[in-house]
């Protein structure tokens, strides 16, 4: 690992391949809507399959060279992507393939980070992968061509941060319920009652479902399940986890088998095993299909 302007890179190499990631936190004036940067080169040369675990992000992937695919859970392709897409929110994990070889930037967006600087009601890719044109525009893959002859990565993440506070600039803020609605999910990790959250909000819980749904593309249920296997993901990465049981009573499970279904059901795999399979840059390789 190494760091320069505030960007981390990781470099791998093993017998899955060889790629260099660099990540970087975004500036204050996009931190509350951009998660993190990232750049990505794969030179392995092998094919290649990760596991993409699912969390409550939208991310924005810009290809420059090559492609990615889309694989079913029967192991067959089902979309192939030479261009930027976007995913939207889900809750299963998406097995994401490439030829061995890629070229690519990523961005990951909070729900309201995604909803404003994309520009739409994230009802419209919620479990869906979709070209990043059909939603910004045919000028994105100018932008794209921009940012892959670009000198460097400083330059690049540089470029994509003055493209994304453009964008903010001119796109409508969220609706206040849901913000709130959102912020008090996010601050209690997802281990919050509905009801409760809609009853302090001053609101049905179905009108808060409906709002959440067309802006965010889940029900405020959906998100709080998110939350909670992100949080739960997070401390088990972290090594600081003494039992498992523990775990799920602090992340508001109703006990270990409860956890250990929701966290098989959302990541494919138990905690231990999943745990053992992450990598040091925290990937996560699909099973040989």
């Amino acid at each position: 690992m190494d760091e320069m302007a505030g960007i981390v890179r990781f470099d791998h190499a093993s017998e899955h391949g060889r790629w260099t990631l660099w990540r970087k936190r975004p500036p204050a004036s996009l931190q509350p809507h951009v998660i993190e940067l990232e750049g990505y080169v794969e030179t392995g040369g092998a094919p290649l399959v990760r596991r993409e675990l699912p969390f409550s992000g939208i991310p924005l992937i810009l290809v420059f060279e090559h492609h990615f695919s889309v694989f079913g859970g029967d192991g067959t392709e089902r979309v192939r992507l030479g261009q930027g897409f976007v995913a939207g929110l889900t809750d299963q994990p998406t097995l994401v393939g490439s030829p061995g070889h890629a070229f690519c930037m990523q961005v990951n967006f909070t729900p309201l980070g995604a909803r404003r600087i994309l520009g739409l009601d994230l009802h419209e890719i919620a479990g869906s992968v979709v070209p990043a044109d059909a939603v910004l525009g045919s000028a994105f893959r100018g932008l794209e061509d921009r940012l892959a002859h670009a000198r460097d990565w400083p330059q690049r993440f540089a470029i994509f941060e003055g493209y994304l506070l453009e964008r903010l600039a001119h796109n409508a803020a969220p609706t206040p319920l849901v913000e709130a609605g959102y912020a008090q999910l996010v601050a209690a990790g997802g281990s919050l009652d509905i009801g409760a959250l809609a009853a302090g909000l001053e609101v049905s819980r179905k009108h808060l479902g409906t709002l959440f749904r067309r802006e965010i593309g889940m029900t405020p249920k959906t998100v709080a399940r998110l939350l909670r296997f992100e949080t739960a993901l997070s401390a088990l990465r972290s090594g600081r986890v003494q039992s498992l049981a523990d775990l799920a009573y602090a992340c508001g499970y109703a006990d270990q088998s409860h956890f250990n279904g929701e966290f098989r059901s959302m990541s494919g795999q138990s905690p231990t095993a999943l745990l053992r399979d992450i990598l040091p840059d925290g990937s996560l390789l699909a099973p040989p299909r």
